[in-house]
C-alpha cells in the first residue's frame, strides 16, 4: 500500500528577502504601512531605502497600480481623493492630519513630487512671509523643515511664489527651486546636503525671457527629467491689459530655463487652464465659456519635439456649467473631476461624459458631488509612497541603487 506523504506548505516568511521584496513592492504603500507590522522581518525589509525606491519605481512606471490623488485643504485639515474613483465621495476621501498640528489657513501648498508635499507655514504676525518652509510626506506623517542656512529671504516671501520640487537621478537627490517674483533669482535646495545656493546661471538664463506685468506661476508639475509652470500675466506694448499665457519649462540636469509656447486658444473666452502629466505625456486643457450659449474643454499633448501640439478630443458641457468651475483631472473612463469656488467655499464634483452626445456635439453631461463646502480651495496632484524627507539622514542609507 503507497503512503503519501503531505506536502509542506512555504509561508511568504520563507521567500528569500529578494523574491519577497519583489512581491510586496508591487503592493500600494498604504498597504505596506499596515504589513510592517506582520513580523520583524516584514518590518526591516520594507523600511530599507531599497525597498522604497523599487516600490517607487514600480509605481511611477505603471501608474495604474497607485492612480494620482488629489491632496486638498480642508477645513479638518488635509484629505486626498483618488482620481479615478471619485464618486464614493466620502468613501474615498481621507482626512489627513496637517504637519507641525498647523490651521488650514496658515498652510500653503507649494509643490509635490514621488509623495513629497512642500508646504509653506504663513507667519502668524506677518501673512506675507513663510516662517517655514516643511517638506512632508501626507501618508507616514514624516516631515523636515527646511533649514535657512544659505537662504534668502524671498524665498519665504508669500507673493506669487514659484516652487518646485523634483528627483535628480544624476546625484540621487530631492531638490527645490524657488524663483523670486519680483528679481527673477533663482535658489535651490538640496535635500542630500540640506542646504540652499543661488543659481547664478539659471538666473541669468531666466531674466532672458520677457517678463508679464501681474507675472504669477501656477502649481507645476513634472515630467522626465523637466519642471513645467504655467504662466499668466498681463501683456503690455501694443496690446496692454489682455491675459497671456506661456509654459516655462526648467531642465533639471541643465538647470536651463527655456518658455514654450501654448496653443492658438481664444483667451477672452477660456476661464481656466489645467497643465498636468497622465500616461507619461504633458497635457494642457482650457475650458471655454462662450456666453451662455457654450461650455466645452478642450486639451492638446505636448509632442516629442517639446515645441509642437497635438490637438485632443474636445468634451461638450452643459451650457453655462457650473459657472466658475475649473478642471483638476481626466478619468480613464473620460469623465472629468472638477472644482467648483465660490468666495467662502469650494465643492469638488465629477461630471459625467456621454461619449455619443459628445461626439455628436450635443454636449450631453451630469455630475456628482464627491466633497462639498471645504472651505479652502487649496490643492496639488501627488501619489502616494514611502519616500522619507529624512532619507538622507540615515548613515546606514545604500546610495548604490538609483532610481530608473
Amino acid at each position: 500500500m503507497k503512503t503519501y506523504r503531505r506536502r509542506k506548505r512555504t509561508t511568504l516568511s520563507e521567500f528569500p528577502d529578494e523574491i519577497l521584496s519583489e512581491i510586496l513592492s508591487w503592493l500600494p504603500a498604504k498597504t505596506l504601512l499596515r504589513l510592517k507590522s506582520v513580523s520583524k522581518q516584514w518590518h526591516s525589509l520594507l523600511t530599507t531605502q531599497l525597498f522604497k525606491n523599487t516600490h517607487l519605481n514600480h509605481i511611477t512606471k505603471h501608474d495604474h497600480q497607485n492612480p494620482n490623488k488629489i491632496l486638498q485643504l480642508s477645513e479638518d485639515g488635509f484629505q486626498t481623493i483618488d482620481c479615478q474613483s471619485p464618486e464614493h465621495g466620502v468613501g474615498v476621501t481621507h482626512n489627513r492630519p496637517l504637519p507641525l498640528t498647523l490651521q488650514p489657513t496658515k498652510v500653503v501648498i507649494l509643490a509635490s513630487c514621488h509623495g513629497l508635499v512642500c508646504v509653506g507655514v504663513l507667519n502668524y504676525g506677518n501673512s506675507y512671509y513663510f516662517c517655514d518652509l516643511i517638506l512632508w510626506n501626507p501618508l507616514t506623517g514624516e516631515i523636515k523643515t527646511l533649514p535657512k542656512t544659505n537662504y534668502n529671504e524671498e524665498c519665504y516671501a508669500n507673493c506669487r511664489p514659484r516652487f518646485g520640487l523634483y528627483y535628480s537621478s544624476f546625484d540621487n537627490d530631492y531638490k527645490l527651486i524657488c524663483v523670486t517674483a519680483d528679481d527673477h533669482n533663482v535658489y535651490g535646495y538640496s535635500l542630500k546636503n540640506d542646504s540652499w545656493r543661488k543659481m547664478v546661471d539659471s538666473t541669468n538664463c531666466l531674466n532672458k525671457i520677457p517678463n508679464l506685468k501681474s507675472e504669477c506661476w501656477r502649481l507645476c508639475t513634472w515630467l522626465e527629467e523637466n519642471l513645467f509652470f504655467l504662466k499668466q500675466g498681463v501683456k503690455g506694448g501694443d496690446d496692454p491689459g489682455q491675459w497671456a499665457y506661456s509654459i516655462i519649462r526648467f531642465d533639471t540636469k541643465s538647470e536651463w530655463f527655456t518658455e514654450i509656447q501654448i496653443p492658438c486658444i481664444e483667451s477672452e473666452s477660456g476661464t481656466s487652464y489645467l497643465l498636468t502629466v497622465q500616461r507619461g505625456k504633458l497635457l494642457f486643457y482650457v475650458k471655454y465659456c462662450i456666453g451662455s450659449i457654450q461650455t466645452y474643454i478642450k486639451g492638446w499633448s505636448l509632442n516629442e519635439d517639446g515645441n509642437n501640439w497635438t490637438c485632443l478630443e474636445t468634451y461638450k458641457l452643459k451650457s453655462g456649467f457650473i459657472s466658475g468651475s475649473r478642471p483638476l483631472h481626466l478619468m480613464r473612463n473620460k469623465d472629468w473631476v472638477m472644482m467648483h469656488v465660490s468666495l467662502t467655499k469650494c465643492r469638488v464634483y465629477r461630471v459625467e461624459i456621454d461619449e455619443k452626445t459628445n461626439r455628436r456635439g450635443d454636449g450631453t453631461c451630469s455630475y456628482k458631488d464627491v466633497i462639498s463646502d471645504t472651505g479652502v480651495a487649496e490643492e496639488v496632484r501627488y501619489i502616494e509612497t514611502l519616500v522619507s524627507p529624512n532619507q538622507y539622514m540615515n548613515d546606514q542609507l545604500d546610495c548604490s541603487f538609483r532610481l530608473e
